[in-house]
């Protein structure tokens, strides 16, 4: 079953898919985010190819600013959201072991949004929010 994200960007182009790992090319507008959410047990890696990001981290206020050419690591089960800070496009490589996505819609009352991406990556009511 294949579903839409929760979230709307720009562009989303999925670049390489193996049994271990998937590479995605996502694309953001000005003022645009993927939204709060977690992977229960894969590492996400974002790499600043153009314009500005930022990756928040809303449980502890945290937030690492990416220019072209920086990146941020993000632990399993860690709660994080990826927003283009910029006045321009901004386009950013994910890089990331196959496993869930668990989506926080809503940091004070999480809407349940469950269903399968493509690539077998699934999205489930957030249990920590």
């Amino acid at each position: 079953m294949t579903a839409t994200p929760p979230y709307v960007i720009a562009g989303k182009e999925t670049i390489l898919t193996t049994d271990q790992a998937r590479v995605t090319l996502m694309t953001l507008a000005p003022g645009q985010a993927i939204p709060p959410h977690r992977h229960s047990q894969v590492t996400d890696m974002t790499f600043c190819l153009e314009g500005q990001a930022a990756v928040r981290f809303p449980d502890t206020g945290e937030t690492v600013a990416l220019s072209v050419g920086q990146h941020a690591s993000v632990p399993p089960g860690r709660l994080h959201e990826v927003a283009n800070v910029g006045d321009g496009v901004c386009r950013l490589l994910l890089s990331r072991d196959r496993g869930s996505t668990i989506f926080c819609l809503n940091r004070r009352a999480p809407s349940v949004a469950w269903s399968t991406f493509p690539v077998s990556c699934s999205l489930r009511r957030c249990p920590k929010c």
